[in-house]
């Protein structure tokens, strides 16, 4: 698939693998769409396309809120009469002082079980329905997962990441059936499932993780490729 002058929105591009699948994208000649909370990470996230060469318009909104949600997509369509290209990479892990990691189940808070859904399955299933219509042949969705532990095949996973395991679960529940379903109008999803990925929040939590970590560059540019490909309903695990 051809990226150049295609029209493409990313959720969670104020930082992180947002950030750098936006730029990736930009480098592509894409118009990037960034989403996210924090308009000064955005504006630089704006900054780093436009020096790669792709274009970029900014669209600050919290997608723990339904009317910020659903204004975006309105907004959007007024805007763009296409998009060819949907990545939900947005996704709740911490708060603003710790990670929702290593918490036995009953001490999670609702906030923190209810930030995770919304964010990373809610706002993917939301956005992937409202930009369905704008998306001709040839459409590409990508979501986000994760992996979590060494036993994952065997069923087993990593304790004490409840609310992140779950919601990772149904994306991929959720990105196989959405292939399935849209074939017929040959628009692919796939989702990216990557390691710990180095990334600022988790070199704050996490510092100890530095040599095991994927570089974010890595991860961004799986999203590429899967983007490029004729890949649908799978699933890509990323590690070192």
């Amino acid at each position: 698939m051809e990226l150049k002058d295609k029209i493409a929105l990313v959720t969670g591009a104020s930082r992180g693998i947002g950030r750098e699948v936006a730029i990736e994208l930009g480098k592509e000649g894409c118009e990037v769409l960034v989403v996210g909370r924090d308009v000064k990470l955005l504006e630089s996230t704006k900054q780093k396309i436009l020096k790669v060469g792709g274009k970029c318009e900014v669209f600050k909104t919290d997608l723990r809120d339904l009317d910020e949600l659903i204004r975006l997509t309105e907004t959007v369509k007024t805007k763009h009469s296409s998009l060819s290209i949907l990545c939900n990479v947005a996704g709740i892990y911490h708060s603003d002082t710790k990670t929702y990691f290593d918490i036995p189940y009953e001490e999670f808070s609702n906030e923190a079980i209810v930030d995770s859904l919304e964010v990373g399955i809610m706002a993917s299933m939301l956005l992937s329905r409202a930009f369905i219509p704008l998306m001709k042949k040839g459409g590409r969705i990508v979501n986000t997962s994760g992996t979590f532990g060494k036993g994952e095949k065997s069923g087993t996973f990593e304790k004490g990441c409840m609310a992140d395991l779950v919601t990772k679960k149904a994306i991929e529940v959720f990105t196989k059936q959405l292939a399935y379903e849209l074939e017929d109008k040959n628009i692919t999803v796939n989702a990216v499932c990557p390691w710990f990925v180095w990334t600022e929040n988790v070199q704050k939590f996490f510092p100890e993780t530095k040599d095991e970590a994927i570089p974010v560059n890595k991860v961004a540019k799986v999203y590429i490729s899967l983007i490029k490909s004729n890949k649908n309903g799978e699933v890509v695990e990323v590690r070192n």
